[in-house]
């Protein structure tokens, strides 16, 4: 029946396709999934098609699972420049693009109150469920220690997220870390905003991990947590695997570490929480580092030039 569903749903979507598109239109085919679509499709000519792949749905064997669909496609857009590796190195001949994820950077902005900024806190924040497991929790809170032991004072780690995986978080905390994590779960848009800005830096060691029970892999494909922190003005502690690599200018916005040694993490981190000049300078660089080539006029900006690779030329009004 769940087959079914989906069959009809292709052939309607490829219908719909087929009748709208016309010439010197683009169709944005919005994730991977939906290729089949091109089985039952009769799309005119002259229409630029773009698939849009977001991270593990276009790695490894998952690139293999639509290769095959490339010929029906003028260009495949990748968020990250890991993302668009994956795809060349997997089969895709088609031209890749990367056109990574945006910031509201008129939304995410530094605090006018920095005197409230809390110079012994590590904020990290993500979903909590087994597939996020590779978001580094468990190597930050093995890292806390060493931190303290580096400072010669107490640190602590604030955690924004929920899911069903929050109890084996709680249950990592307890055991390498006790009484040193706060767990805030879901929060409003304000209180997520006020955590960013206010936070001593930003750090989750995201990791790629391969998964032989179901043959693909888990990690961040783009990062936007790192991104939206640094257009808070404060400086991000990331990896150096998968997505998360592209939204941190190492050394300037703040660091690139090996994300399954808590040590390297330690260190990256005791270095921001330790001076915390350098971490303002770090903030303010990673906050134009966004505006840059994470807001949404970057994005925009972009857009617009791969559309005119594919000889659709669009005003700087649209």
């Amino acid at each position: 029946c769940s087959s079914d569903l989906r069959y009809r749903k292709f052939r309607y979507l490829a219908k719909r396709v087929s009748e709208l598109a016309s010439s010197g239109d683009v169709v944005v085919i919005g994730h991977a999934f939906l290729m089949p679509m091109f089985r039952f499709a009769r799309i005119k000519p002259g229409v630029v098609r773009w698939l849009w792949t977001h991270g593990v749905d276009a790695w490894g064997v998952r690139v293999k699972c639509w290769s095959d669909w490339q010929d029906d496609l003028s260009r495949v857009i990748a968020v990250s420049g890991y993302t668009a590796k994956e795809e060349r190195e997997n089969g895709i001949v088609r031209p890749v693009s990367v056109i990574s994820n945006s910031v509201d950077v008129g939304k995410f902005t530094p605090t006018d109150t920095p005197e409230r900024i809390r110079r012994d806190e590590i904020l990290i924040s993500s979903r909590l469920t087994r597939d996020t497991r590779t978001k580094g929790h468990d190597i930050l809170f093995k890292a806390l220690s060493l931190v303290e032991r580096k400072l010669g004072r107490p640190v602590s780690v604030r955690v924004i997220g929920t899911g069903p995986d929050l109890e084996n978080v709680k249950n990592l905390a307890e055991k390498y870390c006790p009484g040193k994590v706060e767990f805030l779960g879901r929060v409003s848009d304000e209180e997520l905003l006020d955590s960013y800005r206010h936070c001593g830096c930003f750090c989750m060691p995201s990791r790629v991990e391969y998964r032989p029970e179901s043959k693909d892999y888990r990690g961040d494909g783009f990062g936007l947590v790192y991104a939206e922190a640094q257009a808070c003005g404060r400086p991000a502690v990331g990896s150096t695997e998968g997505g998360a690599v592209d939204p941190i200018e190492e050394g300037v916005t703040g660091y690139k570490v090996d994300p399954r040694s808590p040590e390297a993490v330690a260190a990256a981190v005791a270095k921001l929480l330790g001076n915390p000049d350098k971490a303002d300078a770090m903030g303010r660089a990673g906050r134009e580092f966004v505006i840059k080539h994470f807001s949404p006029e970057a994005y925009r900006r972009r857009i617009r030039a791969v559309l005119a690779e594919d000889g659709i030329v669009v005003s700087d009004g649209k």
